[in-house]
C-alpha cells in the first residue's frame, strides 16, 4: 500500500520525480527534504541531511517540535509526528549514511507542515538530487497523507443501546476504533451519517479508542435507519428498526447480526415487541412458510423483549426467521425475515407481474450475508455465460438487508439469467445463478 501525497510550498516549486526542489538565497543554509514515500508499514521517510556539523537541526511539525542528536557528519533521523504524545513518533536517534532515512508515523489522512527553522551553517544535499527538496531557513514544505490503509486495518464495533425504537426515541450509539489491531490514537476523527432520522454529533473524536453519539429517531416514519460509521475513508454500518404505534400490530424485524466462529454463527435477533403477550421467535432453514414441523423457537419471552441471541447456527446457509406473538386476541405474526450468516447472498426466487409492450415487472428475492458487505448488487443478463464482461446489466447498490428488489421493464417470454453480488472488503461473493422466463 502506498500513501497517495499532494505537496504545497511557500516558494515555487520545480517539476521533479515526487518533491520538487526549492531553490535558496545566495550563501543562504540549507537542508535536504528528500524521498518522501510510504512504505508497508503506513510510515512516511523523511531525511534532513546535515552532512558537514554536529550543531542541532531544529525542525517545527504542525503541533510538535523535534530536536534530534547530531549524528558526526552522517546526518540526522528525525522522527516527527501529528502532535501526539505517542513516545515512539518522538524518538530521536542516530542512523548511518546508507540507512539515512527519517521513519515517521503518519498513517492518520491529515496535512502535515514541517518548518525548517534553524540549521547549521553549512549543510550539503546527499543522495539523488532528482528526489530532494533543498529548502533555505525558514521556509515551509506542507503535504497531504491520504488514506492507505485497507478494510481489514480498520475495525469498528458499533453498538447501539437500544436496536428498536418508536418514532422520535432517541438511543445512544457507542463505536470502539482498532486501527491495524491496536486501539485508535485520541483525537481519532469518526463521522456517522444515518439515511432515517439524525445523529448528534455528526462527528466526533476518539478518547481511548472510543466515541459516543446520540441517535433519534424521526417523528413520523417507521422503517429499518441504517447509520454509517467512517474513520479513515473506511465505512462500516449498523441498523436500528423504528416503528411508530406497534403496540397494536406484529412485532418489527430489525436485521440480525452474526458473530462468525468456524462453521458456526452467534446471531443476534432485532425486533419492535408487540408490548401485547408472550413472544416466540420462529427459526427454519425451509423457506416454506414455517409448515408445521420444520422450524423451532426459543421458550416464550416477556412482551418488551426486543432481541435474543441464538448460538451455533449453521454458518453460510440461508435461515427464515419471523415473531410470533400470543396475544388477548390470537396470534400476532410478524413478517418473515432471512439472511445467511457468515457467507455470501443467496438467491430465492422471483415473482413477476405483465405490464404491457411485451414487458414485466421482476421483483427478485434473495437471503443477504450478515455480517454485512460494503455494498450489493444485482446483475441481470439474457446470455448464460458467466455474467461475461459487457453482456449484463445491474442494479445497485442496494442497503445491505434489503431482501428484494423489482426491476420494471423486463423483456418478456425470454429466458434471463440473475445473482447477487456482494463486496466483502476488496473481494466479491456472489450468489449462485438463477435463471426464469416472465410469460406475458
Amino acid at each position: 500500500m502506498n500513501y497517495r501525497l499532494v505537496f504545497f510550498a511557500v516558494l515555487p516549486i520545480l517539476a521533479l520525480a515526487l518533491i520538487g526542489a526549492v531553490a535558496g538565497g545566495p550563501g543562504a543554509p540549507r537542508a535536504a527534504l528528500a524521498a518522501i514515500d510510504c512504505d508497508d508499514e503506513h510510515r512516511l521517510r523523511i531525511d534532513f541531511f546535515d552532512d558537514e556539523t554536529d550543531d542541532l537541526l531544529t525542525v517545527a511539525g504542525t503541533s510538535v517540535r523535534v530536536d534530534p542528536d547530531p549524528r558526526d557528519g552522517n546526518g540526522t533521523r528525525l522522527y516527527v509526528d501529528n502532535g501526539s504524545n505517542d513516545e515512539e513518533g518522538s524518538t530521536t536517534g542516530r542512523i548511518h549514511e546508507e540507512d539515512a532515512c527519517d521513519v515517521t508515523d503518519m498513517s492518520t489522512p491529515t496535512a502535515y507542515t514541517i518548518t525548517v527553522e534553524s540549521l547549521p551553517a553549512n549543510c550539503d544535499v546527499i543522495g539523488d538530487a532528482s528526489q530532494m527538496t533543498t529548502l533555505t531557513q525558514n521556509q515551509t514544505v506542507t503535504f497531504h497523507v491520504d488514506n492507505c490503509l485497507e478494510d481489514d486495518d480498520v475495525d469498528l464495533d458499533i453498538s447501539p443501546d437500544r436496536r428498536f425504537l418508536d418514532c422520535s426515541e432517541r438511543t445512544d450509539i457507542n463505536v470502539r476504533v482498532e486501527i491495524e489491531g491496536v486501539e485508535a490514537a485520541d483525537g481519532t476523527d469518526v463521522d456517522f451519517s444515518t439515511d432515517r432520522g439524525s445523529l448528534s454529533p455528526s462527528s466526533e473524536e476518539t478518547v481511548d479508542g472510543e466515541v459516543e453519539v446520540e441517535y433519534r429517531a424521526p417523528s413520523s416514519s417507521g422503517g429499518t435507519a441504517t447509520i454509517y460509521v467512517t474513520v479513515l475513508g473506511i465505512t462500516e454500518t449498523t441498523t436500528i428498526s423504528i416503528g411508530c404505534n406497534v403496540n397494536v400490530g406484529p412485532a418489527n424485524l430489525g436485521f440480525p447480526q452474526a458473530s462468525c466462529r468456524g462453521n458456526s454463527a452467534d446471531v443476534t435477533f432485532y425486533w419492535g415487541p408487540n408490548n401485547g403477550g408472550t413472544q416466540f421467535l420462529d427459526l427454519t432453514l425451509y423457506d416454506n412458510n414455517f409448515a408445521g414441523g420444520t422450524f423451532v423457537n426459543t421458550n416464550g419471552l416477556s412482551s418488551s423483549t426486543d432481541r435474543y441471541t441464538w448460538d451455533g447456527l449453521i454458518a453460510g446457509i440461508p435461515h427464515y426467521l419471523r415473531i410470533n406473538t400470543l396475544t388477548d386476541a390470537g396470534w400476532v405474526t410478524s413478517a418473515t425475515g432471512t439472511f445467511v450468516p457468515c457467507g455470501g447472498p443467496q438467491i430465492r426466487g422471483i415473482t413477476y407481474a405483465c405490464i404491457g409492450g411485451g414487458r414485466a415487472a421482476v421483483t427478485f428475492h434473495w437471503s443477504p450475508s450478515t455480517p454485512s458487505g460494503r455494498t450489493t448488487w444485482l446483475d441481470l443478463s439474457v446470455f448464460n455465460n458467466g455474467f461475461g464482461g459487457g453482456t449484463f446489466a445491474n442494479a445497485g447498490p442496494m442497503v445491505h438487508d434489503w431482501l428484494n428488489w423489482t426491476w420494471i421493464g423486463v423483456g418478456a417470454n425470454q429466458t434471463h439469467y440473475w445473482r447477487v453480488s456482494t463486496l466483502f472488503g476488496n473481494n466479491w461473493d456472489r450468489s449462485s445463478t438463477g435463471s426464469f422466463v416472465a410469460f406475458c
